[in-house]
């Protein structure tokens, strides 16, 4: 620009190019977005073309000429601009697409779709890792399963069941929320077959989690869910088994067991009751 209003070389019209590798390196190259580049090359707009018209040696033709190429090489610029960024917008929008998709296969990879509690896909995933974060802490397994639920299923049907299966969960879940173990350890909560759900806690005694167990059992019995096929007046019950285990004695697969075992336990007691495994 000072090139352009100042130099005395016959070549003037030349230097116009040096401007315009500083307006491309400015647009394309810096890659400011295109709000910015409209106002900058605006302004450099105006300035060279005023210098220019400064220049009383400039005839009319060769003015013209230069008007020609700035605003030509202006718009090409603020085009390129434009689709440059439309193209970077478009990408982060398909990349966080892509984000949200892997994510959301990931999360219905391990979540049963009728709870949204974790399945068993997701309890095999952590299996290697449960030990390191039961660390030096006891570990405990309530294995909870609904008393009769066959027989329920069969008598209301399966949308009858499917909503009873939900309610239940929500119970358990509430019952874990309650008792200061919700949060991220609610992701110890697992729909382990067809009406039973297994919860793995660290840092619970055998007090703590037979508090847990029979806080969800009273729970279900308080929400009255009607249990038409065990006869006029029956209510939805559970029963629970529960294993605890200091952290140095314990194999996952054999809590579990234990848990299970517990569980049939309590069945045979009479249900809607508690068993420890020993």
């Amino acid at each position: 620009m000072i090139a352009s209003l100042y130099s005395q070389s016959p070549y003037v019209l030349i230097y116009q190019f040096g401007t315009m590798i500083t307006m491309t390196y400015f647009t394309l190259v810096q890659r400011v977005r295109f709000r910015m580049a409209v106002a900058g090359l605006v302004i450099i707009l105006f300035i060279q073309l005023y210098c220019v018209a400064l220049r009383t040696d400039i005839d009319a033709p060769s003015f013209d000429f230069v008007v020609n190429f700035f605003v030509g090489g202006t718009t090409l610029l603020l085009l390129g601009s434009f689709l440059q960024e439309r193209t970077e917008r478009k990408g982060f929008l398909e990349r966080l697409r892509s984000d949200l998709l892997v994510e959301h296969i990931e999360w219905a990879a391990r979540t049963d779709m009728l709870t949204g509690m974790s399945n068993r896909h997701h309890l095999a995933q952590i299996s290697p890792t449960f030990m390191e974060v039961a660390a030096r802490q006891p570990v405990a397994a309530l294995m909870i399963d609904i008393d009769h639920f066959k027989l329920f299923n069969d008598t209301q049907g399966h949308l009858a069941g499917d909503h009873c299966i939900r309610t239940v969960a929500r119970i358990i879940l509430d019952a874990l929320e309650a008792s200061g173990q919700g949060g991220e350890r609610a992701n110890h909560a697992f729909r382990f077959g067809g009406e039973e759900f297994l919860l793995l806690l660290t840092g619970r005694d055998e007090a703590q989690a037979t508090a847990l167990g029979e806080a969800i059992r009273l729970r279900l019995e308080a929400a009255r869910i009607a249990h038409p096929g065990m006869g006029t007046g029956a209510l939805l019950t559970a029963s629970i088994g529960i294993a605890v285990r200091r952290w140095t004695d314990v194999d996952l697969e054999a809590l579990i067991g234990a848990a299970d075992t517990a569980l049939y336990q309590a069945k045979a007691g009479g249900r809607n009751r508690l068993a420890i495994a020993a």
